[in-house]
């Protein structure tokens, strides 16, 4: 018996894969047009409940964030670092008031909190966050040869 030419299961793989592209740019061509979807969720929001962002004024300052209020959460984030917070506090301190100074368009501020994050805390959760919302500042301010 000869042996075929094209093997069906080679064939049946290629259909799936060729479904499974057109259904993801199905889908992201759908999320594209819907108002509110954020592909790039902010930097700064994915602290879990382990973490200790889970003190009472940094939840405030992350939800004036998302509510972008960034002024009201710059005051409440330099108020609280000028009671001299615990250390394990000051990681978070700095991402949050530079995502809200980021937000605020205070580059530069930013650039200060978010380097004072890697310098102090290289080891931290929040650092690779930190260097993410570091380039995006540096982006905005239009330092693309960095």
């Amino acid at each position: 018996m000869a042996r075929p030419l094209v093997s069906l299961s080679s064939h049946r793989t290629s259909v799936l894969s060729v479904r499974w592209c057109h259904a993801l740019t199905l889908a992201w061509s759908v999320l594209w047009t819907v108002p509110g979807f954020e592909f790039n969720p902010p930097v700064y929001a994915e602290t879990g409940p382990a973490s200790p962002a889970n003190h009472p004024t940094l939840n405030q300052a992350k939800r004036l964030i998302d509510a972008n209020q960034a002024e009201e959460a710059i005051t409440i984030l330099r108020r609280f670092l000028a009671t001299s917070p615990k250390p394990d506090l000051l990681d978070d301190t700095y991402l949050l008031l530079g995502a809200a100074l980021y937000n605020a368009k205070q580059y530069g501020d930013a650039l200060k909190y978010l380097q004072q994050l890697q310098t102090e805390f290289p080891n931290s959760e929040v650092t690779d966050r930190g260097k993410l919302m570091q380039a995006r500042t540096h982006a905005a301010m239009g330092n693309i040869d960095l």
